[in-house]
Order: structure tokens, then C-alpha cells, then sequence
């Protein structure tokens, strides 16, 4: 026989939102009727102050706390991320959700997009309360947007639900603010919030802001269910919504978190994502004035040094290997030729390396831009473009996990369909028509540079088609140790069955350039 139960949330539109669609999806998997209890909590009450700055902690929890210690209601649905470290005794948590995004947003206005296009913005007033938004948003979002190589990241506080938020934005108090894209997805996936929501985003636009300079707050984007421990009916229900894949990676955040020390002071972004198989972290921010900037593939080491290091990228960029020594062996055989008479129909284009850039200079482009990682957008933010997301060195997945977002969708310049793909003339892609913008060719290397090659222990590629060219002209190549990133290059090796180490940033090659 159907019964009745009771849910307890928080009054913003997001809170009533994302409990309505557990409501739904419990009342279908379960045949039970459940009605929301509106709770009002501290952090609700007094938005005068960063949270930091309060008296006391769990300000979004305590109250829900006790209306289900009292047994007021049956469960509590969370915004993991607001839930402390230390949880009563008597309250279990008995279900993490689905994450589909754990990134941070950027939204601003067109015409501040613009403003910083015509260089006629040189101090950027960004809206947060975040210590982790403040810090990594001052180190790093300049050389993220249009000619910001001399640009001042200034920030603001910004309290309130998120059409608060919004509104401010609109009403001209920042240039920009930072959001939860998961917050904005899930009011985005209900028809009753959706209206709203798209009116407030009209003549906005977007940046995703990439894990691996912004990573999240530890559990970001994931919903955490509680019940009372003794009420196993309750607990087993809710069983139904556990997501395996999301709660091994925020298991993972949420013990770093721990680690250096929790509360809402911290300015430490913590990010676990399981890709292909293996767990990338990313911490970054600042603990008692120390520097964090942990990247690492759990589980992977390196294999021993020995020899010299290749790293695949062209004699042309090695600029880009800061801190790495002049004896790093470089790319000197493929070439890349730039193709002519390209043309660009209207709809968004995703750049899919700096090689792509030769063919397309001095071409007009108003499109909605997407990149492959942080270097190729860098290079075009400092010539000019404001770029709205990138795969992060992670491949086209990626990618298609943002063209399905339906609060995406709602902004006027984003991806609607397939993208316009810029790559070379043997590319392909699942995210829509190929581009073709150079050409790949070997050329012929001086027998020095050959016995270089022979000296290495350890070739980092940057495409699997490079191992292959160098394989077949250079047979004792294959017989190497062998690293790449985790993305495109990554699936290939796999797919192929040869032995390759995971590599999390450049970096981490360094003890090999110390021979």
C-alpha cells in the first residue's frame, strides 16, 4: 500500500528544484507519494557576510538536522557540498547522486565581452565569496580572457541564491560572476524554473571555466541524500538513487578536503574525475600561505628514469616547457602546412590545436570558440577571443558531455547542434563536420637528431599518429617506454594494446629532464 513521506529542504528556487526531481524520481521508482517540507537555515537568513566570516558552521544544515533528528521529516536532500565534515551520529547518509557537472561558471554580459575585446576594461570585478574562487580567479583568470596578459582580477562578495546572483550581474555590479554549472543545469531540467532562468541568461554569455587551473569545491555538482539511521525503510528506498561512479570520486575529494583541514575558509579547489579508467585529482589554491598545485593520476608512476626525455611538441614551442632544460628532445619530424582558402559558415567552432590557428589568421571570427586545452586558449585569448569552454585535454567526450547541457542551451551564443571541427586533413570527430586546416607530413632529419633519438627513455607524445610515423621511421622507438595525456592520444593506445603510462600534466616529467 502507498505511503507518504516527508522531505526536507531549503526554500531557494534551487533547493525546491533539485528536491522536487528526487520527489519524482522516487515517487517513480518507488510507487510512494512524497511532499517537501520548506526548512529555513541560517545560511539562507543572513547573506550580509561570506560564510567564512559567520559564527558557528553547517549554516544550510542545522536546522534540516534537527527537524530529521526530531523525526520531522524523512529525509534531506543536500547540495553535498554545504554538508561539514562532522554529521551527527544518528543521521546516515544513504544516497550521492548522479554528478554530470562539477565545473565553476563564468557568466558576464555581451558587452562586457566586447569591452574586453576593444581593451577598454583593464580592472575586472568578479563576484564571489568563494576563498578557493578568490584565490585561483586571481592568479589565473586573466590569461583566460581577451587580452588579459595586463588585466586585474578584482573581486567582490556575492551572496544570495543564484537568480540573486544573476540579477546583480545584470544590474551592473560585477563584470562577472562565478557560478555552480550544476546548479544552473538542474533549474535548467525542470520546465517551472527553466522559463525564468532563460529570461535572466538573455544577453549573457559564458566561460567554462577549465578543472585544471579552476577546479570545484570538494563535491561539487553531487546531491547527497540523508535519512535517520533507524529508519531502514527510508535508507533502503533511497539505495535506488546511488550513483557508484560519483560517490567513489567524491569518497576521494571529500577525503582531501578532510585532509587540509575543511570548513568553508578553505581556498583549496579539490576535483577527482574517473577517466578512462583511472582517477585524475586536482587541487589547487593556497593552505597558511603555501602554494597547492597537486595534479596526479591515482595509482601511476612513472617508470624509472633512465635515458633522455622526447616531449612530441615542434622545436617551435618549446617556449612552453618552462622549467624543463635545453636537452629535452623535441618533435623534428612532423611538419605541419598550413591549408588556404578556408571558409567558415556561421555556428560555434572548436579548435582543435594551435596549428589550426596559421590557417584561420585574419579571418573575421564571431563564433561561439571551443579548444582542446589550456595552451591553445591562452594563445587565442591573448590575441583577442573570448573562448567558452574546452575538452581540457581530456578528448571529445568532454565536449559532448557540454553540447548536451540543456543550461547551455539557453545562452544565445553557444552550441546548438554539432561544432564546425578545425583540425588537419585526416581528422575525424563525433561532434560534428571535419574542417580540414593543414596538412601532417614527416620530413627528413639530420642523423645527429636520429641519435638522439636513440638516447631516450621515455617518449611523451602529443597524438597517437606521431607514434606511429616515428615508429615506422625509427623501428627502435617502439622498443621505448612510452607516456601521453589522458585524453584522444590516450583511447588510441588503449584501443591498439600497447603499453603507455598516463601522464596528468607535463610536469610530472621532470625527474626524467634532471638526468
Amino acid at each position: 500500500m502507498p505511503k507518504s513521506f516527508r522531505i526536507g529542504t531549503r526554500g531557494s528556487l534551487l533547493a525546491r528544484t533539485q528536491s522536487t526531481q528526487i520527489k519524482e524520481a522516487l515517487e517513480q521508482l518507488t510507487g510512494h507519494a512524497f511532499e517537501l517540507e520548506i526548512i529555513q537555515t541560517q545560511g539562507d537568513q543572513d547573506t550580509s557576510k561570506p560564510l567564512w566570516q559567520l559564527e558557528g558552521k553547517d549554516f544550510f544544515t542545522k536546522e534540516l538536522d534537527q527537524a530529521l533528528l526530531e523525526r520531522k521529516i524523512d529525509l534531506v536532500v543536500h547540495s553535498y557540498k554545504d554538508l561539514g565534515s562532522e554529521r551527527p551520529k544518528d543521521i546516515q547518509l544513504a544516497a550521492i547522486t548522479e554528478r554530470k557537472f562539477g565545473h565553476d561558471i563564468l557568466l558576464t554580459s555581451t558587452a562586457t565581452v566586447n569591452l574586453l575585446k576593444d581593451k577598454k576594461i583593464r580592472e575586472f570585478n568578479l563576484g564571489t565569496s568563494s576563498p578557493r574562487r578568490i584565490h585561483n580567479c586571481k592568479k589565473h583568470l586573466a590569461s583566460y580572457l581577451p587580452y588579459g596578459e595586463d588585466l586585474t582580477i578584482k573581486t567582490k562578495m556575492l551572496r544570495g541564491n543564484i537568480n540573486t546572483r544573476i540579477e546583480k550581474l545584470r544590474n551592473g555590479e560585477y563584470h562577472g560572476i562565478v557560478l555552480a554549472l550544476a546548479g544552473l543545469e538542474r533549474l535548467a531540467l525542470t520546465p517551472a524554473s527553466k522559463e525564468p532562468l532563460k529570461e535572466l541568461l538573455t544577453g549573457l554569455d559564458f566561460m567554462l571555466l577549465p578543472h585544471s587551473s579552476f577546479p570545484s569545491a570538494a563535491s561539487q555538482g553531487a546531491l547527497a541524500i540523508e535519512c535517520h539511521r533507524e529508519n531502514s525503510e527510508v535508507c533502503q528506498m533511497l539505495e535506488k538513487l546511488r550513483h557508484e561512479k560519483t560517490e567513489d570520486e567524491i569518497f576521494r575529494e571529500r577525503q582531501a578536503f578532510n585532509d587540509y583541514g575543511g570548513g568553508c575558509h578553505l581556498a583549496v579547489g579539490i576535483q577527482v574525475d574517473f577517466r578512462n579508467g583511472h582517477y585524475l585529482h586536482i587541487h589547487k589554491g593556497t593552505l597558511e600561505n603555501e602554494e597547492i598545485n597537486n595534479r596526479h593520476i591515482e595509482g601511476i608512476a612513472l617508470p624509472k628514469p633512465e635515458g633522455s626525455l622526447f616531449i612530441g611538441l615542434p622545436e617551435s614551442r618549446r617556449a612552453q616547457l618552462k622549467g624543463f632544460s635545453p636537452q629535452v628532445i623535441m618533435d623534428e619530424v612532423i611538419e605541419k602546412v598550413p591549408l588556404s582558402g578556408i571558409n567558415l559558415a556561421p555556428g560555434p567552432l572548436y579548435i582543435t590545436s594551435i596549428n589550426v590557428l596559421n590557417a584561420i589568421e585574419g579571418k573575421e571570427i564571431k563564433h561561439s570558440l571551443w579548444v582542446p586545452g589550456n595552451k591553445t586558449w591562452k594563445r587565442m585569448a591573448g590575441e583577442g577571443h573570448w573562448i567558452q569552454g574546452s575538452s581540457d585535454g581530456l578528448g571529445d567526450n568532454e565536449l559532448k558531455n557540454f553540447i548536451q547541457s540543456e543550461a547551455l542551451q539557453l545562452f544565445p551564443h553557444t552550441i546548438k547542434g554539432n561544432l564546425q571541427v578545425l583540425t588537419h586533413t585526416e581528422g575525424t570527430s563525433p561532434l560534428g563536420k571535419i574542417i580540414s586546416c593543414y596538412n601532417r607530413k614527416s620530413k627528413s632529419i639530420e642523423e645527429k637528431h636520429i641519435e638522439e633519438l636513440k638516447k631516450v627513455g621515455l617518449f611523451y607524445w602529443t597524438s597517437f599518429y606521431q607514434y606511429e610515423t616515428f615508429c615506422q621511421l625509427f623501428p627502435f622507438v617502439e622498443k621505448a617506454k612510452h607516456a601521453c595525456g589522458l585524453g584522444k592520444t590516450w583511447d588510441q593506445f588503449k584501443k591498439k594494446e600497447i603499453a603507455v603510462t598516463p601522464v596528468a600534466a607535463l610536469e610530472d616529467l621532470k625527474p626524467w629532464d634532471l638526468l
